[in-house]
């Protein structure tokens, strides 16, 4: 309509496909969000100019399209323009500004810099605390992926902490039943394990079962607003059975874990889900003393996942 209405080279048209694109791409439809990205990017540029606050966003939403898709190169080249312009246009203290900041951090972080991409989020969290309040949604996410880097450094006590204040923030303001709120409840139960807090891992993960059980099954593509932590239901029971195992509860554990493999058997899944399940089974054989048993799913571990999947 607005084609038919205002002509294919319009502002508002542009608003349109990136809108679109973002629907796509929220329903991990990569591949259709791109072309309605870059078109939108086409357009605001010819009517608005290459360095108009709303170009920006397109090209913000552009690079998150190719970072999920892996070209992190182009993604980066893209968000170092919108920072520019965003800076120039919007100023450095500004959501726009910080949130531009998070995803190139992003990207650090996935090429391996962790104390870089740390040093950018908190810069980021600084800012959009300064302009959102403590309190809003941005924030709790923003701490997400910090504790997520943390964790990489292996800085556990410190991601559980900025997972908790992601919780605080995200119960509230999103609702206990969220599919943000799960995820964040996930990752920090997956932290509490490593911990050796398992007791409140399951806890944690007992409320976020349910919450994501519900959720549209996005597998194996990458939703944009939860991006990488699209938790599968396989991997939150496998974390369960972890935990479990961890407080000799094996039976129980031996019954969450089988109903993980039986979910693998029906379900597209990930290869890191399926090592994830088999390998937390041969602990639980290990630890309660079945040790045969434990060599029969470690011998199907590596018979039914490659070197490379092994890697994942």
């Amino acid at each position: 309509m607005r084609r038919a209405l205002l002509g294919a080279e319009h502002q508002d048209v542009a608003v349109t496909l990136s809108e679109l694109g973002r629907v796509y791409q929220d329903l991990g439809l990569n591949q259709r969000a791109e072309p309605l990205q870059r078109e939108a990017l086409r357009v605001r540029s010819q009517v608005l100019g290459p360095e108009d606050k709303e170009t920006a966003v397109s090209m913000s939403d552009l690079a998150s399209v190719l970072r999920l898709k892996g070209d992190l190169a182009g993604a980066e080249t893209l968000l170092k323009e919108c920072l520019d312009i965003n800076r120039k246009t919007r100023g450095d203290i500004h959501p726009n500004t910080a949130t531009t900041s998070h995803d190139i951090a992003q990207i650090m972080a996935a090429r391996g810099d962790y104390a870089g991409a740390e040093a950018l989020m908190r810069q980021s969290l600084d800012i959009n605390r300064q302009t959102l309040g403590r309190n809003h949604p941005v924030v709790a996410s923003i701490l997400n992926s910090l504790a997520h880097v943390l964790v990489a450094q292996q800085r556990y006590d410190e991601a559980a902490a900025a997972l908790e204040e992601a919780l605080t923030i995200a119960r509230p303001a999103l609702g206990s039943n969220h599919q943000l709120t799960a995820v964040y409840s996930i990752n920090l139960a997956s932290v509490q394990l490593t911990r050796q807090q398992p007791a409140v891992a399951e806890e944690l993960l007992r409320q976020a079962l349910p919450i994501r059980s519900r959720a549209p099954d996005v597998l194996p593509s990458r939703r944009r607003t939860i991006q990488e932590d699209d938790w599968s239901v396989p991997g939150i029971k496998t974390l369960l059975g972890a935990s479990l195992t961890a407080q000799k509860r094996y039976a129980e554990a031996e019954a969450v874990l089988l109903d993980a493999r039986r979910d693998l058997d029906t379900q597209v899944t990930r290869p890191r889900d399926e090592k994830a399940t088999l390998s937390a089974l041969v602990q639980l054989y290990e630890a309660w003393g079945r040790p045969e048993t434990a060599a029969a799913d470690r011998t199907q571990l590596l018979q039914d996942l490659t070197p490379h999947q092994l890697g994942q």
